[in-house]
């Protein structure tokens, strides 16, 4: 069934680490809502929301954390391991609430920027006239709290990209960079790495010529699996 292909790919990537030993990933999610509820929600903040999208928080959750440790570390590693330095994956994806305070934020004028004000002793964000509707047709579904995110994008067709809150500060004139064709795609495509944490967050890219390597050396290929057979079907 279509409307649950979210589903089949977690399925299988707990089918994998357990067929190889590989440890467990846990899934923590928040209730799934019916898409009606959903749509209504996302009109009455003035935002569309993608076909795909519309499915992952339906069938997976609002709000979702996938966690996972290579085999070689034990729970006692994990028990002191205070900055997560051990945990090769820990995705969260953002409720609908925060996702549309992000899409509300970018509305007035945020430009998605932060700074640490010494008085207050607290991240704050930078207000930016010039950035008012920097990030109109952004869904975000990651957000790295520094203003970048990763987000799907509509004017793209539904793309799954990063979005860089200091596009403007960069050597080239990127506002978002492409990470799949689409949420499916992106979300398969990470569980073959069983959703590992890039080292250093690198889903940016050093140019504009360049792009996401899904298999490159920002994650741990040794914990590689295949892609759910039959996807679509």
């Amino acid at each position: 069934m279509a409307t649950m292909r979210f589903q089949r790919i977690l399925d299988h990537v707990e089918a994998e680490l357990d067929r190889r030993d590989w440890g467990t990933l846990f899934v923590e999610s928040g209730s799934t809502r019916d898409p009606e509820t959903i749509q209504r929600r996302v009109k009455a903040a003035n935002v569309a929301i993608e076909p795909e999208l519309l499915e992952f928080y339906s069938s997976i959750g609002d709000g979702v954390d996938l966690i996972w440790s290579p085999p070689d570390v034990t729970d006692e590693d994990l028990e002191s391991d205070d900055d997560g330095l051990l945990t090769n994956s820990n995705a969260s994806f953002l409720t609908l609430n925060k996702a549309l305070h992000f899409i509300e934020s970018g509305r007035g004028g945020l430009s998605g920027r932060t700074w640490r004000d010494p008085k207050l002793d607290m991240v704050v964000p930078i207000h930016d006239e010039d950035a008012a509707g920097d990030r109109i047709g952004l869904f975000p579904i990651l957000d790295h709290e520094n203003g970048c995110a990763i987000c799907v994008d509509a004017d793209q067709g539904g793309a799954v990209v990063q979005y860089n809150a200091f596009w403007y500060d960069r050597d080239f004139d990127l506002r978002t960079q492409v990470l799949a064709p689409n949420l499916l795609a992106f979300f398969e495509s990470w569980s073959e790495v069983i959703f590992q944490t890039p080292q250093e967050f690198a889903w940016s890219f050093e140019s504009v010529s360049s792009s996401f390597n899904w298999k490159g050396n920002v994650f741990d290929q040794q914990y590689r699996i295949d892609s759910v057979p039959l996807l679509n079907t």
